[in-house]
This record gives C-alpha cells, sequence and structure tokens, in this order.
C-alpha cells in the first residue's frame, strides 16, 4: 500500500502544538505498518499571519503540491477538507482508482460554509471523496446535513498514552489550568472575565498557548495568581497538566477537543463546556463537570475550589478508568484497517 497523508496543520516554531495528532498519527502509522507499506506526508506548517500571508501559504503550498500529482498513490488522507480538499479533487480526476479518505474537524465546514455558493461548491468537492471521518458525533450531523455527505465512520485524532500519563509523586502547583488557543472561540474570554468576578489570590490558573488574548492574560498576572506558559512541547504540557488539579476549557466550539482526554490520561479531572465532542469526553460529576456560560464556570469553580481531598480523590480514581477508546494506539490500528479495506 502507497498512503498519502495531506494536512493543513502541522507544528511550528510559531504553533508548535497546531496539528501535532497529524505528526503523531504519521510516526505511529509508520510503526505498525507492513514492511510493504509506504507512507508519506505532506503538510503546512501553521504560522502567525494575516489574511493576504494565509492566501500566499495556500498558493505556495498548492505550487508544492504539483510533483505528487505525477506519483501515483493507493490512498490519500485528508486532514481538514478546504481549501486542501481541491487538491485531492483534481488528483482524482488524474488517477480516478485511488481511494481518498478525508477527516473533518469541525472549521473546515463550519466556518466556511457561510453561504449557499459556498455550500455547492464544497458539495462539488467532496463528490471524489471515497471515505468519510468525522472527530465528533455534532460535526458529523452538520457534514450530512449541509453537504450530504455520508459519514462512515467517527474517529478522534487519538491521544499518545506514551506521552500523557499520570506522574508519581507531582505536586499540585495549579487549581485550573487552561489549554489551547487564546481565541474567543475556545472561550478564554470567560475564563479571564470568571478570574476578575472571584477575584480570589489564593486561587492559582495556568495558561498554557498563545493567540489574541495574550496581552490579557499577561495584564491578569498584575493582579492574580495566573501563570503564563507559551512554546510548551508535549512533554512539558503533561507535566503542567499532572500539576493541575483541573483543566478548565469552557470552549464555544469543539468538535472534538484533544485537551480533554489528554488532561484526563494525566489524571486531571476536566471542566468544560457542553459542546460538541466535550460532551463525548465527560462522564458529569464522575470525571469533571460541565460549565458553559459564564455563571456556570463562576459557580464549579467555587465548587471545585472547596472540594475536600476525599471528593477530589473520587474523581481522579474515575479519571485514570476512562476515555481509553481515544488512545492513539487504537485510532490508527482501525486507520490503518480502513486504508486496507478500502483498497482490496
Amino acid at each position: 500500500m502507497k498512503l498519502l497523508i495531506l494536512s493543513n496543520m502541522y507544528p511550528s516554531v510559531q504553533k508548535p502544538y497546531s496539528g501535532v495528532f497529524v505528526k503523531n498519527q504519521y510516526e505511529y502509522l509508520q510503526k505498525i505498518k507492513k514492511a510493504e507499506d509506504s507512507i508519506s506526508i505532506f503538510y503546512m506548517k501553521r504560522s502567525f499571519t494575516n489574511k493576504i500571508g494565509s492566501l500566499l501559504k495556500y498558493f505556495v503550498a498548492f505550487i508544492r503540491f504539483m510533483p505528487y500529482y505525477f506519483k501515483r498513490y493507493d490512498v490519500i488522507h485528508l486532514h481538514y477538507f478546504f481549501p486542501l480538499g481541491i487538491l485531492i479533487y483534481l488528483y482524482k480526476i488524474i488517477h480516478p482508482k485511488t481511494k481518498t479518505i478525508v477527516t473533518f474537524h469541525g472549521e473546515d465546514i463550519r466556518a466556511n460554509l457561510t453561504s449557499k455558493v459556498l455550500i455547492k461548491i464544497f458539495k462539488i468537492f467532496s463528490k471524489k471523496i471515497d471515505f468519510t471521518i468525522s472527530v465528533g458525533q455534532d460535526l458529523k450531523k452538520d457534514i450530512e446535513t449541509k453537504l450530504n455527505l455520508n459519514v462512515d465512520l467517527i474517529l478522534s485524532a487519538g491521544v499518545d498514552t506514551k506521552v500523557f500519563f499520570p506522574e508519581q509523586n507531582v505536586k499540585k502547583k495549579y487549581d485550573y489550568i487552561f489549554v489551547g488557543s487564546f481565541i474567543y472561540r475556545k472561550g478564554i474570554d470567560i475564563v479571564i472575565e470568571t478570574i476578575k468576578k472571584i477575584n480570589n489570590p489564593n486561587i492559582s490558573f495556568c495558561f498554557v498557548g498563545s493567540g489574541p488574548f495574550i496581552e490579557a492574560i499577561k495584564n491578569l498576572k498584575k493582579d492574580y495568581n495566573v501563570t503564563l506558559f507559551e512554546n510548551q512541547t508535549q512533554h512539558q504540557l503533561r507535566v503542567l497538566y499532572n500539576e493541575s488539579k483541573f483543566l478548565l476549557f469552557p470552549s464555544r466550539d469543539e468538535p472534538f477537543g484533544l485537551v480533554a482526554t489528554e488532561s484526563i490520561f494525566c489524571g486531571t479531572p476536566i471542566i468544560v463546556s457542553k459542546v460538541d465532542g466535550l460532551k463525548e469526553q465527560l462522564i458529569e460529576n464522575k470525571t469533571g463537570f460541565f460549565a458553559t456560560t459564564h455563571d456556570e464556570v463562576f459557580n464549579i469553580i467555587n465548587k471545585t475550589y472547596k472540594l475536600s481531598d476525599t471528593e477530589y480523590n473520587v474523581l481522579l480514581e474515575n479519571v485514570l478508568k476512562a476515555n481509553k477508546q481515544f488512545g492513539l494506539k487504537l485510532v490508527c490500528e482501525k486507520l490503518y484497517t480502513v486504508y486496507i479495506d478500502l483498497i482490496k
């Protein structure tokens, strides 16, 4: 089997955490493939830029991809449908026997399907897809409703249990940790306003990430118990999860939300919004709590901060048994089976 993985997301110096799951899948598939298999990858590194810069990045990517049209692959697996879906649409015209798989991650259709014209364009390009994967149940409904495209499999990106695991004898330095891009969609503004509203210097918060709200977080450090980490590796992130009592992640739109299971695999209970894929990762009052609005986040922090050691330890016991189905090993083994079945 000759497989090409195609993605517009991949770690970079500016955004070392962006698309890291694509890298993880690629490297794990290399471990489990048969000797006669060949697995290649084509990706775009993420970086901060303006709209013109983004257009230029995609233009350069389309030029870089040109030599691949002269190579024959059995399977092409695309992460993030638009606009790189145009590439596999054209590839299928040249190589109609190649099987194409697309994993939809959410923003690729939710942020772009804003008009009837765009929906029609997406439907045209989606006609060359042989197998469709959604990372979450709610996203599956969007794909089938908006594109009239049957979703064949719901499969998360996968969390590497050799990277994210509970460390022994780690002291809890932070009460709450937020991990992700500092953007409105991730609910970072809810966390910032809640810290101000609680106004308790004894409650410690840790922020990991980067984005437009970073200056607001830096300003918080002047008056509140706030620690900020920007460019962290996955191994550094594991340490921070372990050093935190709860993950706080009130995202407004999260087709899956890998950070939730990463936290759980590290033995850290989660507080997440009741949306999309996050709903699939939390058993309320067992592995954490739902909190979506400003008031809910405020109330949950006040509640969880006062939990006794006994109550918190019950959460820990539940967390350590949870979400095994989202491990990278199981995800990649399932993907490999899909590849083989498609080309039979």
